[in-house]
């Protein structure tokens, strides 16, 4: 009996510890995401007023040299992500972004699958910074915060991201860089299922 009360109480031990790191704000070492479309990349495009490929010093950061930005309202920005295996996938978000009203606070994103169902959406201030969610190395060597934007489950190969400028007319809205990646497999229930087999063998010997 001592025995089993000692594996249980290493299981809760460490579950508590597996949980913590698991909600953790921020991933300190920069990842290589499994997937990334920057603007001006193949799979990315906007439809509107944008000014692509702006490497100026007006909106700062911006990932790997360069943005697009946008002053007017209901102007969109889609990322395209195709050829993905069926699974779940986290989607981020970086901005560029200036404490004031040159930009919007209402920048929405809204994920899509293929056949136009929306999966997930988040209306973020691009006045703020993104929040410290990932951080990925660019061509630049610098080292970029990324927000999550949610998981979501994809099917059918396909992932669209959609960002439209839900701000006032005289802000701006700026595309930057979206990427995906494939979350880690709960370690939990192998380590639940290994501990309960602790247990058991322990009350048959």
């Amino acid at each position: 009996m001592k025995s089993s009360g000692l594996a249980l109480s290493m299981f809760f031990v460490l579950t508590a510890g597996i949980v913590a790191s698991l909600t953790a704000p921020a991933i300190a070492t920069p990842i290589v995401p499994d997937d990334l479309i920057d603007n001006g990349d193949a799979g990315y495009a906007n439809s509107g007023s944008w000014n692509n490929g702006y490497t100026g010093n007006a909106f700062n950061p911006k990932f790997d040299g360069d943005i697009s930005y946008s002053p007017t309202k209901g102007d969109t920005a889609t990322w395209s992500f195709s050829n993905l295996n069926a699974g779940t996938y986290t989607v981020y978000a970086i901005w560029s972004y200036q404490s004031s009203t040159t930009l919007t606070p209402n920048a929405k994103y809204t994920i899509y699958d293929e056949t136009g169902n929306e999966l997930s959406s988040k209306t973020v201030s691009q006045q703020v910074a993104p929040a410290h969610d990932i951080q990925i190395t660019d061509n630049d060597s610098d080292d970029e915060w990324f927000e999550k934007l949610g998981t979501v489950t994809v099917s059918d190969g396909t992932l669209d991201v959609v960002l439209s400028h839900e701000g006032a007319t005289n802000s701006y809205i700026v595309a930057d860089a979206i990427a995906i990646t494939v979350p880690e497999p709960a370690t939990l229930f192998v380590l639940a299922a290994g501990l309960v087999g602790i247990v058991r063998k322990r009350r048959s010997a």
